[in-house]
């Protein structure tokens, strides 16, 4: 394995770790989705504004029937009396006078009660578009939320996949590379924010963008050596072509 050791290979491994990292904060941030959650919240907020117009119109709509019912009771009683009254059994003027004065204070109760339910109706027809419109927000609502779950779920498939393909990759680079070395590697990454590879180039180190002095530049030529950044202490290697294509091989 130490014969097969490619020092790119460090780099690589850092290249692709970064590439699966930057992919799983992407499939973090979909699960978190901002629209989702809004559109949710908007969702819950019309939903219970819509328990509350189905309560208020269960209420008209329970007090117009009560109302509708002891309103026939009465009419039923009024047409019980005026059948008595013209069924010629009525043995007395008293009981005449009983029977039609109680058909009029029926009949006097029967229309305030009338008025009342109309009133209930027309509350009831005025609430009706409201409740239209607020069952069609709420399935709207229900809608882009079915609809923003199945694009975040294609896409967080898509994130999966790739970070399958990465893992895989990042498990046959970190196969050629020594233990001491992978050791080294992680170490230097635990330490340095993730990040334990810079490449030098021109003297200059691609992580603290900072320039190597002089003395230590000429130290650092040999491009199959793994150096050490003086500034900050990364595991460096010196700047070659393959390096510009690295991204692109872990891409592809």
């Amino acid at each position: 394995m130490e014969s097969n050791f490619n020092i790119l290979d460090l780099l690589r491994l850092q290249v692709v770790e970064n590439m699966i990292g930057g992919q799983e904060r992407q499939r973090q941030e979909l699960l978190k989705n901002q629209q989702l959650a809004e559109t949710q919240k908007q969702y819950l907020e019309a939903s219970q504004n819509l328990e509350q117009l189905n309560a208020s119109y269960s209420e008209l709509e329970h007090n117009r029937k009560k109302l509708e019912d002891k309103i026939q009771i009465q009419r039923d009683k009024i047409k019980a009396n005026q059948d008595k009254l013209f069924s010629g059994t009525i043995g007395s003027s008293k009981e005449l006078l009983n029977y039609q004065e109680e058909n009029k204070a029926l009949e006097a109760s029967n229309s305030k009660l009338e008025d009342q339910e109309l009133e209930l109706m027309m509350q009831i027809e005025e609430m009706e578009p409201q409740l239209a419109k607020a069952r069609e927000g709420v399935g709207q609502l229900q809608q882009k939320i079915e609809g923003l779950k199945q694009e975040i779920s294609v896409k967080v498939k898509q994130l999966d996949e790739k970070i399958k393909i990465f893992k895989d990759k990042r498990e046959a680079i970190a196969a050629t590379i020594p233990s001491g070395e992978m050791e080294k590697y992680q170490r230097v990454k635990q330490k340095k924010g993730g990040i334990a590879v810079s490449v030098l180039k021109d003297n200059f180190c691609s992580v603290c963008n900072m320039e190597i002095p002089f003395v230590e530049a000429e130290k650092i030529n040999d491009p199959l050596q793994l150096y050490k950044c003086p500034l900050c202490g990364r595991l460096s290697v010196l700047y070659r072509p393959e390096v510009d294509k690295i991204k692109e091989e872990m891409e592809e």
